[in-house]
């Protein structure tokens, strides 16, 4: 899987109006968007939120919203850089494993109490090895299902 890294915000902060910038939505398949806040509409502790996905669809989204990660940090005394990189990949690991994929433990947990959050700052919140296989499957048939398009296309 390739990274492509977008800053997308105005001066203000606010999004603009693609959420790609010029990058070809062809080539992407996940897009993960740092929100500078949350909506009301989700619970207090939520740190990101991953939109439905429906099969049919090309892009899916999912959005980390920093005021959140940066008040818990706050109240936390912790580091918000490794905080903010694991709420990023909690959320993509909802985008590759499912809606329904929290856990009791580690990353995927539903809840970031103080102990995960404290591992997270130190770089010890992570995918089980189940979820890590399921990720990397997931992630190669992506691949094998544009290489398969590709392959189909008229030259």
């Amino acid at each position: 899987m390739q990274v492509i890294w977008v800053n997308h915000a105005d001066s203000t902060g606010e999004s603009q109006s693609s959420p790609t910038g010029q990058a070809n939505l062809d080539q992407i398949d996940y897009v993960l968007r740092i929100l500078p806040r949350s909506r009301a509409a989700l619970k207090d502790s939520a740190l990101g939120e991953a939109l439905p996905c429906p099969p049919d669809e090309a892009v899916c989204f999912a959005n980390v919203f920093y005021n959140r990660v940066e008040q818990r940090t706050e109240v936390e005394r912790i580091s918000l850089e490794q905080v903010l990189g694991h709420a990023m990949a909690h959320e993509l690991g909802h985008l590759l494993l499912g809606s329904n994929s929290h856990s009791s433990t580690g990353i995927m947990s539903g809840k970031w109490r103080a102990d995960e959050l404290k591992r997270a700052a130190k770089g010890d919140l992570l995918f089980t090895a189940q979820q890590a296989r399921i990720i990397h499957d997931h992630a190669l048939a992506k691949i094998n299902q544009r290489e398969a398009l590709q392959l189909s296309a008229p030259p």
